[in-house]
């Protein structure tokens, strides 16, 4: 039973869920930062929950009007076709975020298996990439689910996934989660008895898991829905929202979705939704048609590669083997195949609109805008702190703050743990990675350094060319802009990568290089001798 508006009966109702080991409710006129969400739901053991007045941003309903509205049925319209479909109210006077079970009722499937054609993923898969100089893509996605209080997930892999399997155990330990009982756990690609190949697609990643995604044998209370997320995306989501809407709108699949330009919705997975965000329609990756999807903006509803799926429907949808029960459709993808099968077979699916920023960082000029973007003083679409603000520092490194010797002119940068920037040097709207050295002199503008594994200091990197060593940096008065330098790269004294002829495409990697879209990757482990021009 909810409780009354009196303080006593508030407190007396939080007794008595603290007698009963399910936590406690509070009532509260503004709403909760992520962060103390996080605490107060290792404080109480079971999940917090935020009870809103109505009038406020998220408000539960009085307890009679969630009895009311638990017994209406979504009216029924018939449209010019003759058609019938379910329509939900349009005016609702409350939204139900359900913030009491998130950890117990919802789990997190976060994709991070696919390949991606750009120079970073020569040797590591793109979510293992770096982001703002401290952390992985992997991590953004891991952030929204802890700031939401959803405890246990699950991290699909495939494609070169050694760093990021160590990133997960070292980074999210079991013991992390105290008593919540929570983890992230990398189900990486495995040959069974069933199946002995690749995993075929999205879909089919999920359904050669099921068996571990069902949570049978940890004897914990099984889930009511799973949020399946992608691991190469940059964005800020409240996620117990969205999971409060596709409970609330009874829905078996919730699209997460935003407005998009037509000629950006080509190879996205357009949406086609009512006013209250019912799904008719979805195709993935349109092409010139997505001419026939826009509205009178000229733009189109596109799917963010983040869903909310109902356990049994999901069940259903991708239980029988290699393909579903659905006519023998193959199951392989979750845009061409089963958001498809699921409008066949009558499901609700629901689209969800976010509003805030999102962009998918598979391509190496999307990864490197949305980097550059988090050093803007006041146009950031997304601030970098908020990316971290439900992780600690449990990558289990113990490096020396960043150090700046002598004069240093820095603008609109980030600087990772360990960095060394050299008197003289110039950095701005640039990352610079952890441990990097950027030697006297130089001048890093538009650019990101990924880091390096070692920390080094100016006279370390002397004695050890001294002896004819190398050391991962950036020597002096080099100058470098509009480049990416990946880990463990060397660059040697006054050197210029600056791709002054403005070359779209060019693969030198015997010379430690590429050019992909017009802007220069330094590889992983290249040597660029003194003196050399890009």
């Amino acid at each position: 039973p909810w409780p009354s508006d009196s303080l006593a009966d508030v407190l007396a109702f939080n007794r008595s869920l603290s007698e009963t080991g399910r936590g406690r409710v509070t009532r509260s006129d503004v709403t909760r930062s992520s962060t103390s969400h996080v605490n107060n739901m290792r404080e109480n053991s079971a999940m917090t929950s935020a009870v809103w007045k109505e009038g406020s941003p998220l408000a539960f309903p009085s307890p009679s009007v969630a009895e009311s509205y638990s017994r209406q049925e979504p009216p029924t319209v018939v449209d010019s076709m003759g058609r019938e479909r379910e329509m939900e109210k349009e005016k609702e006077v409350v939204q139900i975020v359900d913030c009491v079970n998130m950890g117990s009722t919802t789990r997190a499937v976060i994709l991070a298996g696919g390949e991606q054609k750009n120079p970073l993923t020569h040797y590591r898969a793109m979510p293992a990439v770096s982001i703002g100089s401290c952390m992985m893509l992997i991590d953004v996605p891991i952030n929204n689910c802890l700031s939401a209080g959803i405890n246990k997930m699950y991290v699909l892999t495939q494609f070169q996934s050694h760093q990021i399997n160590s990133h997960v155990a070292s980074a999210y330990p079991p013991q992390g989660f105290g008593h919540t009982s929570g983890w992230v756990d990398v189900l990486t690609a495995q040959q069974t008895v069933a199946a002995k190949e690749w995993y075929k697609g999205s879909a089919d990643a999920i359904r050669r898991n099921l068996m571990e995604l069902k949570d049978e044998a940890r004897g914990v209370e099984p889930a009511e829905d799973y949020v399946i997320m992608s691991g190469t995306a940059v964005y800020n989501m409240e996620i117990s929202r969205v999971v409060g809407f596709h409970r609330m709108r009874k829905a078996d699949i919730t699209i997460c979705s935003l407005q998009m330009g037509a000629e950006a919705a080509k190879t996205k997975g357009v949406v086609v939704a009512d006013e209250v965000g019912l799904v008719s329609g979805f195709h993935e990756k349109p092409g010139g048609r997505v001419s026939d999807l826009v509205n009178d903006d000229n733009q189109a509803l596109v799917s963010m590669g983040v869903y909310v799926i109902k356990r049994d429907v999901m069940l259903r949808l991708l239980e029988d083997g290699d393909s579903s029960s659905m006519g023998g459709r193959p199951m392989e993808h979750i845009g061409h195949h089963m958001i498809p099968a699921a409008l066949e077979i009558g499901a609700r699916v629901f689209t969800y609109e976010h509003d805030g920023y999102w962009k998918d960082v598979s391509t190496l000029r999307d990864y490197y805008e949305a980097n550059i973007a988090l050093t803007s003083k006041s146009k950031t679409p997304i601030k970098f702190f908020e990316l971290e603000r439900a992780i600690s520092a449990k990558k289990g490194k113990m490096l020396p703050p960043a150090k700046m010797c002598g004069s240093v002119d820095i603008d609109e940068s980030i600087l990772g743990d360990g960095a060394i920037l050299s008197d003289g040097c110039v950095s701005r709207r640039s990352i610079i990675g952890e441990n990097v050295l950027v030697g006297a002199g130089s001048i890093i503008e538009d650019s990101l350094l990924l880091g390096s594994p070692v920390w080094t200091s100016e006279s370390q990197r002397e004695a050890a060319k001294a002896r004819g060593d190398l050391i991962f940096g950036v020597g002096r008065n080099s100058v470098l802009k509009r480049c990416v330098v990946d880990e463990n790269a060397y660059i040697g004294d006054g050197c210029i990568v600056r791709n002054d002829a403005g070359v779209a495409e060019a693969d030198r990697s015997s010379e430690g290089y590429m050019i992909q879209d017009g802007l220069i990757v330094v590889l992983k482990n290249a040597v660029i001798p003194d003196g050399t021009v890009i």
